[in-house]
């Protein structure tokens, strides 16, 4: 069997061409080619911790690996310059968060594959750290090395 992880265009192009048999990919950029009566490619599993809302029928990396604790997700955030006033990041909290729940908001994010997880400033910090932890020792481990 072969697998690639290439950035997902050229993945995608990939296994819908036959040329390899899996993937890893964002579940937005897949999510058009796995639903409906002409699908052509099946979700063996995700990566987050849960399954997904979106597709509650594909198990976890984590159940189907038996690898509990596995966990490897994307996130987006927004961020402001060191410094910035807490008053000016709780404000545009508020209004970043206000906005993430509006309906419209959360169709546009469903229909990209995503699930809304909006956080405080304080636990998206904590994200990050966490993140920048997990996967710099990861990096360190393999010896990896930016070209």
């Amino acid at each position: 069997m072969s697998f690639t992880t290439v950035t997902v265009w050229p993945s995608l192009t990939a296994i819908l061409g036959g040329q390899v048999d899996a993937i890893s990919a964002g579940y937005g950029a897949i999510l058009p080619y796995t639903t409906g009566a002409s699908a052509k490619l099946r979700m063996l599993a995700i990566s987050s911790a849960e399954r997904s809302p979106l597709s509650p029928n594909v198990p976890t990396i984590a159940e189907g690996a038996n690898l509990p604790g596995f966990e490897a997700i994307a996130w987006i955030g927004m961020l402001a310059p060191a410094g910035t006033p807490t008053a000016v990041v709780q404000k545009l909290n508020t209004e970043i968060g206000r906005i993430a729940q509006r309906p419209d908001t959360q169709e546009w994010f469903a229909r990209q594959g995503l699930i809304s997880a909006y956080e405080s400033p304080a636990i998206f910090a904590k994200r990050v750290e966490t993140d920048v932890a997990r996967y710099g020792k990861v990096v360190r481990e393999v010896g990896a090395k930016a070209e």
